[in-house]
C-alpha cells in the first residue's frame, strides 16, 4: 500500500476510535491497526466495546435508539475523517461495511426508506460537526500520526492517545493544569510503589485504616449536612 494510501486509512481509523471515545464508546482491547485483513477485505479496523443491547431486535425504546445512534455516528465517523484530511483519497468501497452495519443497525427502528436516508445524512452531519472541532481533529492527526508510525496500537494506549491530546488542549488554557496533574502523578506512583513493597499483613491493615477514614469522614459530611 502507498504511503498516501496509508495516511488515509490511519485517517478513517483513527476517526472511528476517536469519535466512539467522544461518544462514551470504549475502544476494545485489539484497539485500532491499520494491517490490511485480506480475509475481512479491508484496510484496518478499529475495534471497540458494543454498546447496543441484544434487545435491540424488539425493543425500540429511547434507550436503545441513543445508543444506537452513537454505534451508527462511530460508524460513519471513519469515512468522514478520511474525507476531512483528503477528500480525493476516498473511493466508493471506501467505508461500505460500515455504511452497510449503520443501515443493518437503523432498519430495527424504521422500515421507511425516506426515513432512513434521512436519519443516515443527520448522523453523518454530525459526526461532521464533531469533527470540525479544533480539540476533536487534534486527537484524530495524533492517533494518526502514532497509527503510521506503529501500524497497530492497543485499546489501552490508543485511549490514552487520544485522551493526552485533549489534555494537551486544556494545558494551554489553564497552564497551571499541568503542574498539578504531574504532582498528581507522582504522588499516586509514589503511593504504588510504597504499597508494593508492604507485606500482605500490612496491606491489609492498610486498607481496613483507609476504610476506617472513609467511614468517618462520611459520618462527618452526614453530621455537617444536618
Amino acid at each position: 500500500m502507498k504511503s498516501s494510501q496509508l495516511k488515509a486509512t490511519a485517517y478513517h481509523e483513527a476517526g472511528h476510535a476517536v469519535a466512539a471515545w467522544r461518544l462514551g464508546i470504549a475502544l476494545g482491547r485489539k484497539g485500532v491497526t491499520i494491517v490490511p485483513d485480506e480475509a475481512a477485505g479491508t484496510g484496518g479496523s478499529s475495534a471497540h466495546r458494543g454498546i447496543i443491547d441484544p434487545s435491540i431486535e424488539y425493543d425500540t425504546s429511547d434507550r436503545n435508539r441513543i445508543r444506537a445512534e452513537k454505534t451508527v455516528q462511530s460508524f460513519l465517523a471513519g469515512e468522514v475523517a478520511q474525507r476531512r484530511y483528503n477528500p480525493r483519497s476516498v473511493r466508493n468501497h471506501h467505508g461500505y461495511f460500515d455504511r452497510h452495519e449503520a443501515i443493518n443497525t437503523l432498519s430495527y427502528f424504521t422500515n421507511e426508506e425516506e426515513e432512513l436516508r434521512a436519519w443516515l445524512k443527520l448522523l453523518r452531519i454530525r459526526a461532521e460537526c464533531m469533527f470540525r472541532n479544533p480539540d476533536v481533529w487534534r486527537a484524530v492527526e495524533r492517533l494518526g500520526a502514532a497509527l503510521m508510525e506503529r501500524r497497530t496500537i492497543g485499546g489501552k494506549e490508543a485511549t490514552e492517545i487520544i485522551h493526552d491530546g485533549f489534555k494537551e488542549a486544556l494545558y494551554k488554557q489553564h497552564p497551571e493544569m499541568r503542574s498539578q496533574d504531574l504532582a498528581m502523578r507522582a504522588q499516586f506512583k509514589a503511593s504504588a510503589q510504597a504499597l508494593a513493597r508492604l507485606t500482605p499483613d500490612q496491606r491489609r491493615a492498610h486498607k481496613l485504616a483507609l476504610a476506617a477514614r472513609l467511614r468517618s469522614r462520611k459520618v462527618g459530611l452526614k453530621r455537617s449536612a444536618q
